[in-house]
């Protein structure tokens, strides 16, 4: 139950560095131009960055749960 649970944080934690991150990357990308990006690249990266940092969360979670728990 205690993996279940650190799974779900770091599935939280992912989630909301992902949108940090969306925000961050298409506001800097915008700025120059004054509108959405048009490069394919770059909207496919905005549109799997937040599903990909909340994959990346929970396995750092659960990874580093394992090693404090085997100390």
């Amino acid at each position: 139950m205690r993996t279940l649970g650190i799974a779900v944080l770091g599935l939280f934690s992912g989630l909301l560095l992902g949108f940090v991150l969306t925000d961050v990357i298409a506001v800097a990308a915008g700025a120059a131009s004054g509108k959405l990006p048009d490069s394919l690249w770059l909207l496919l990266l905005l549109g799997w960055l937040t599903p990909g940092c909340a994959v990346v969360g929970v396995v750092v979670a659960i990874t580093i749960d394992r090693k404090r728990r085997a100390r």
